[in-house]
């Protein structure tokens, strides 16, 4: 009896030690991301992704690289948040399938004639606790 209640103990200090070393689920992970673009916080959407993370624009019959690791999607975002600096995303409708996460999402941001939005569908690929990939689809007014 002594040997099976300190194998119990030993397998559930496994599994408390695993689970705390694990990273947060696919779908957190993504959701971190979106918070951090809506707190135009750069440096905090990085922790989010691979350092060779990239992202794609989905285009009638094209696949375009948008960026490409770190670097390029700190330019990127900074020259975005610049240039729109009321953008916000909200996720309206998510799927989730392994690594992949589809969202929908609502862009909204300000104008001199008012707000504008304008949805898109996104797919995250997360592995390892990270976004590795991101696939956007054409947005629609």
């Amino acid at each position: 009896m002594k040997h099976i209640s300190l194998l119990v103990s030993l397998f559930l200090l496994l599994c408390v030690n695993a689970s705390a070393q694990t990273s947060s689920s696919e779908i957190e992970v993504v959701y971190k991301l979106t918070d951090a673009f809506n707190a135009h916080n750069v440096d905090d959407m990085l922790k989010w992704v691979h350092d060779d993370v990239k992202w794609f624009f989905i285009q009638d019959d094209k696949l375009e690289m948008s960026t490409s690791g770190k670097d390029e999607l700190r330019t990127a975002m900074l020259g975005y948040f610049d240039g729109i600096p009321s953008a916000r995303s909200e996720v309206l409708d998510e799927l989730i399938n392994g690594p992949f996460i589809v969202l929908k999402e609502q862009a909204s941001w300000e104008t001199s004639t008012g707000r504008k939005s304008q949805t898109a569908i996104g797919i995250y690929e997360v592995t390892d606790g990270k976004v590795k990939r991101v696939w956007y689809y054409p947005a629609i007014d």
